[in-house]
């Protein structure tokens, strides 16, 4: 009688190892997939966060420009229409560009990273 019984071709000790090893490696591929996470999310937050910066500096620069136009203007009529101008790039012009989604997902990433 063998010492070992043999099931579906492996000894139990063989069994045994090849568990433990995918289980080691598994624990293993887990912490890269965690880390690999990590970065990205980092990554993503980071680009999401310039971008906005950049939407922000470059809404400044045009409010300084129309500022100069209204400075420049010589009839009430042209001051509205400037003011008209700027109401409408402060509106619809900054928020659509500053990517508030990217920002949302890197925070819904961290937040998946953090349970």
């Amino acid at each position: 009688m063998q010492k070992h019984v043999e099931e579906l071709g492996f000894l139990v000790e063989q069994r045994v190892h090849v568990i433990h090893d995918t289980n080691h490696l598994k624990n293993y591929i887990m912490k890269n997939e965690t880390e690999w996470q990590t970065q990205i999310a980092e990554q993503n937050a980071a680009d999401a966060l310039a971008n906005a910066r950049g939407t922000l500096i470059l809404a400044l620069h045009e409010l300084d420009s129309y500022i100069e136009k209204f400075d420049a203007a010589d009839s009430p009529a042209r001051k509205a229409e400037l003011l008209n101008w700027t109401l409408n790039h402060l509106a619809t012009g900054i928020t659509p560009n500053l990517r508030l989604d990217l920002i949302a997902n890197a925070q819904a990433m961290f937040t998946r990273l953090a349970k």
